[in-house]
């Protein structure tokens, strides 16, 4: 459940940024003018590579 649902996330937000790089859409600006769909995009990869990683780090029992 969890990689279905931040995975969803994640490529919602893949697509954005790539809309946002190649200019095809406009994604809100953050006061600093950085999309805000990199952060989201940053965000849920980060999520799924940390959960990936604590998965690997249990002992098997």
């Amino acid at each position: 459940m969890y990689f279905l649902f931040t995975g969803l996330a994640g490529s919602i937000a893949l697509v954005a940024s790539i809309m946002q790089f190649t200019g095809h859409a406009e994604c809100p600006k953050t006061a600093s003018g950085t999309p805000m769909c990199y952060y989201s995009l940053l965000l849920f990869s980060s999520l799924i590579i940390l959960k990936i990683l604590y998965i690997k780090s249990k002992p098997k029992s």
